[in-house]
């Protein structure tokens, strides 16, 4: 014991022992301190841990990972990252049919952020109302409500300081864009997002 002591074992094993709570607790000092890159490693030993504890943590902790990576200038690893949950779901396990759009919806809401940051605003604005329409079709999964319902002003809200200084041509090739990518994921009525959007630009750009 005391050989352990002075060697650091027994220190080392305790740090590797911890819960996933005490390694998110520490991943959010690290990431205080400015310690990016231990973050990082603290924030993937929380998710390792967690499916050693058998338990699922709250999504918030999960996207912490791509989010620390993107503070960290580690886009593209922060892009993987987000890529992987969108096909194995945020836990790393796939989410009921009630709850993967709700997921989708998170998960895009990041993407729209990594991409503002990056100065890619288009996209940025694209997976803005990719992350809405998810929502509220995760809505409709889960009864809470009994269509899709999208809100012009919530929508010019988040894209018009996105494309706020973007030509009408821009904005239509915006349009067009959305409508497809709404159309190839299967979200709910594209039709009528794409009415909404039309009439959020049309109002706009008057």
């Amino acid at each position: 014991m005391v050989f352990g002591k002075l060697l650091g074992l027994n220190s080392k094993r305790q740090t590797e022992a911890r819960s996933s709570s005490e390694w998110l607790k520490q991943a959010t000092k690290l990431k205080s301190e400015g310690k990016l890159d231990e973050a990082i490693q603290a924030i993937s030993k929380a998710h390792e841990s967690a499916v050693v504890e058998d338990v699922v943590l709250a999504s918030a902790a999960y996207l912490k990972l791509p989010q620390y990576l993107l503070l960290a200038k580690r886009n593209d690893e922060a892009w993987s990252v987000l890529n992987r949950m969108v096909s194995e779901g945020i836990s790393g396990k796939r989410p009921s049919r009630e709850m993967v759009f709700v997921e989708h919806s998170l998960i895009y809401g990041e993407m729209s952020k990594q991409l503002k940051v990056e100065g890619k605003l288009t996209d940025a604005a694209i997976y803005s109302v990719l992350s809405t329409v998810s929502w509220q079709r995760g809505m409709v999964e889960q009864d809470r409500q009994e269509r899709a319902k999208v809100d012009n002003e919530k929508l010019t809200a988040q894209v018009g300081k996105l494309l706020k200084d973007s030509s009408e041509q821009s904005k239509q090739a915006f349009l067009s864009t959305v409508i497809s990518a709404i159309e190839k994921s299967g979200h709910i009525e594209p039709s009528e997002v794409a009415r909404d959007l039309k009439a959020a630009f049309n109002k706009s750009s008057s």
